[in-house]
């Protein structure tokens, strides 16, 4: 997705039908859990490395910048275009600052999981993100609800932690293996 803000559509139109007709070839990926990682913006691929390498297959995310930002069409009212702008950008759950939406933030996350068949979740605040700071104390009952365990991570910008979260990472997949 971010490839494309750097490309033409048509060059990005040609270098997406190059993966898929390469794809097709690929055998598929061996892992031990199904994961979905959620929470602050996480720009870093090699956080999502170190998860994997430990057998965690990453199926699906609902990160701030991420998919969430490619909902549903605009509804738009022709008599008042700049209102019905405001209203898909005010309306819809990007973030959890969203507070009074905090119940459908919660749906969204459980039916995107049961969707995308993951074993588990993996949620991943950044330090000082205030936004997701307090959130996993208010989805955790319902991912309990729907049977999703949650490993619950703080990081940092860089990857100073790489070797802790190796060892969470881990024993959360080992977890979901047995």
């Amino acid at each position: 997705m971010i490839r494309s803000a750097d490309m033409t559509p048509d060059e990005y139109i040609e270098e997406l039908n190059a993966f898929l007709a390469d794809a097709e070839n690929r055998t598929p990926l061996e892992s031990r859990a199904r994961l979905m990682v959620i929470g602050s913006a996480l720009d870093n691929p090699e956080y999502l490395k170190v998860i994997e390498d430990k057998g965690g297959l990453i199926v699906a995310e609902d990160l701030c910048f991420g998919t969430r930002n490619f909902g549903e069409p605009i509804k738009l009212d022709r008599s008042d275009p700049l209102g019905s702008i405001a209203k898909y950008y005010l309306g819809r759950n990007t973030c959890p600052r969203a507070l009074d939406n905090r119940p459908a933030l919660h749906r969204e996350i459980v039916e995107k999981a049961k969707t995308y068949g993951v074993q588990g979740i993996v949620y991943q605040k950044m330090q000082n993100c205030e936004c997701w700071g307090g959130e996993a104390f208010f989805l955790e009952p319902a991912l309990k609800e729907a049977g999703i365990p949650m490993l619950q991570l703080e990081r940092e910008e860089q990857m100073a932690n790489a070797g802790q979260l190796a060892i969470r990472a881990e024993a959360f997949v080992e977890m979901l293996d047995r």
